[in-house]
């Protein structure tokens, strides 16, 4: 089986203590390797090739400014972001060169850490983005600025405007009906917001399916928007639950569940949010035997675009890369899905699914 795919991090430092606590911080999220001198480091991270270096300054066993100097003149490492772990009120180290330079003092504490990781890598993800074609690059940059600006808006107690959501989805069915969505659906999966990641995803596949089964532009903008909305809920869960390996425990499930009712009541206050949107965050996680939630609907209670939700996000979750566990090529995840919920799926609507990434003209490799 295949591993989970995550972000890499070198961490240089002498301390055993230290390195043992920012591991013991950054291991859900991150594979993490510990060098404890600068001259090995340089060598194995050039086999390594992390996505972030950690410095730790304060040891002298690193070099600290000495290192980061050797760092920025290896022509194949030169350009990796770094985080300095400091003393809090020294001087902030002056390091020269083309990656990007984050200081944080002790006591270093997860959150800033992971936060400043994460922003890090997704600085250089949104780089690589650059070189894409235009409607691949459109598509991820305008739909990650309307979500950052949904989340902002979340956290300072503010209503959801669609209008810049339905604006930046305009760019993704743009890109399906160019026939150009299979890169730009490998391409988000490196993003380290995993909510933005599967989001964006299950609006790009939705819209795709819609196209399949004759829908217009409209209709397929709508489906887009409503994906990417679908997880707004999520924004406000701790990483650590939403990230968390393993079985949950009750109160925990009972948390990551109320995402959806979250979501809709996010949906329902806020500014000309589409009925279809609301939808399918409602029913994105019901199944046609009773056993989804949150209102365990069946078959009868369940229309076309509820079914096809299901389906999208279920096949979306299958395939995202996340940190607790490896993503299926879309062949196994097709598989799985069949013999394990078949009695939970619209058949039909599966099959066509399955025909149009599989067999079709936008044939989804894995």
């Amino acid at each position: 089986m295949r591993k989970p795919e995550k972000h890499k991090i070198a961490f240089v430092s002498g301390d055993g203590r230290r390195c043992r606590r920012v591991n013991a911080a950054a291991k859900l999220f991150y594979d993490l390797v510990a060098y404890d001198h600068p001259a090995t480091a340089l060598a194995a991270m050039e086999r390594f090739q992390p996505d972030v270096v950690l410095v730790d300054e304060q040891s002298r066993a690193t070099g600290g400014a000495h290192f980061l100097r050797d760092l920025r003149h290896n022509a194949r490492l030169a350009h990796l972001p770094v985080i300095v772990l400091t003393a809090a009120g020294a001087d902030p180290p002056v390091v020269s060169g083309p990656g990007a330079v984050v200081v944080l003092t002790e006591p270093i504490r997860r959150g800033p850490l992971i936060k400043a990781v994460s922003s890090l890598i997704n600085a250089e993800v949104c780089l690589r983005w650059s070189g894409l074609p235009h409607s691949q690059r459109a598509a991820l940059s305008d739909t990650l600025a309307a979500f950052n600006d949904v989340a902002a808006a979340i956290g300072n107690g503010l209503p959801i405007n669609y209008l810049p959501v339905e604006m930046a989805c305009r760019s993704v069915v743009e890109a399906i009906k160019n026939q150009q969505y299979r890169q730009m659906l490998e391409a988000v999966r490196e993003h380290d917001d995993y909510t933005f990641t599967h989001s964006l995803r299950v609006g790009t596949l939705l819209a795709l399916f819609g196209q399949t089964i004759g829908l217009s532009d409209e209709d397929m903008l709508l489906m887009a928007g409503g994906g990417l909305l679908h997880d707004v809920g999520k924004i406000g869960i701790p990483p650590l639950l939403l990230n968390k390996p393993g079985r949950l425990a009750a109160d925990e499930m009972t948390v990551m569940r109320g995402h959806v009712d979250e979501t809709v009541r996010l949906l329902k206050t806020g500014q000309r949010i589409p009925k279809g949107v609301i939808a399918i965050a409602a029913n994105h996680h019901e199944k046609l035997d009773g056993s989804g939630y949150p209102r365990k609907l069946q078959a009868g209670q369940l229309d076309e675009l509820a079914r096809m939700s299901a389906i999208v996000d279920v096949f979306s979750a299958m395939t995202d890369r996340r940190p607790y566990k490896p993503a299926l090529d879309a062949a196994t995840a097709f598989k799985v899905i069949v013999e394990t919920m078949a009695t939970q799926l619209d058949t039909h609507l599966l099959a066509l699914f399955r025909a149009v990434l599989l067999d079709g003209a936008y044939r989804l490799g894995g």
